[in-house]
């Protein structure tokens, strides 16, 4: 996570820029350790006390599923499925 860029922060005020207040965030990581349980959600709750009305809907991280290893990959369709579980 400390070596991504742009950072959440820097993501989340790129978008309040852009007057988008609604984000849906999908973790990239394979299992639901301390960034995914703890870090990322700290930064949700410091961002939102910055930006009134900034609105985050937190889906379940895209961990591991046969469909997004190997030649096969099909990370798309495994994302799809946990943007529509908030739904």
């Amino acid at each position: 996570m400390e070596f991504n860029e742009p950072d959440i922060s820097t993501s989340i005020r790129e978008f309040v820029e852009e007057r988008i207040y609604d984000i849906i965030a999908v973790p990239m990581f394979l299992f639901e350790g301390n960034h995914v349980l703890h870090d990322i959600p700290e930064v949700f709750g410091k961002e939102k006390e910055k930006y009134p009305g900034l609105k985050i809907k937190f889906a379940k991280s895209i961990g591991y599923d046969d469909r997004i290893v190997g030649p096969q990959a099909k990370e798309n369709e495994v994302l799809l499925m946990r943007l529509q579980s908030l739904i």
